[in-house]
């Protein structure tokens, strides 16, 4: 599993926030880090939207980070933390789980496939 340093970080923040998290993802990193400010992480999800959208970021690549993701997590407990390990707070973000904190793009990917489907085309 592969995780970004904070992408709030003078080293890629000039780049544009959004940029770099698509150009992330896109290059196979399973997590993007993007801490303290809230209007970063939107930034960030929203650039990386966007580039999925413009087909800059391939959907299998995002498929099998979220198989990753989901392993570790079951692979842990069941329930995505180490054995023994204290429950997240709500300020946990998902609860835990790593395949729902990141659930912002993959529902995206979801909500693209199933507008995708033949069914859909009618």
């Amino acid at each position: 599993m592969l995780i970004t340093d904070d992408l709030n970080m003078g080293a890629v923040y000039g780049q544009g926030i959004g940029r770099v998290a698509a150009q992330s993802l896109a290059a196979g990193v399973d997590l993007v880090l993007v801490s303290y400010d809230p209007d970063q992480y939107f930034r960030a999800l929203s650039g990386a939207a966007r580039a999925l959208a413009r087909g800059e970021i391939d959907r299998r690549t995002l498929q099998a980070s979220s198989r990753r993701l989901r392993a570790f997590g079951v692979a842990r407990d069941g329930r995505g933390r180490e054995p023994g390990s204290v429950a997240p707070t709500a300020a946990g973000a998902a609860g835990g789980s790593l395949a729902a904190i990141a659930s912002p793009l993959t529902a995206v990917v979801d909500r693209a496939d199933a507008a995708a489907s033949p069914a859909n085309r009618l």
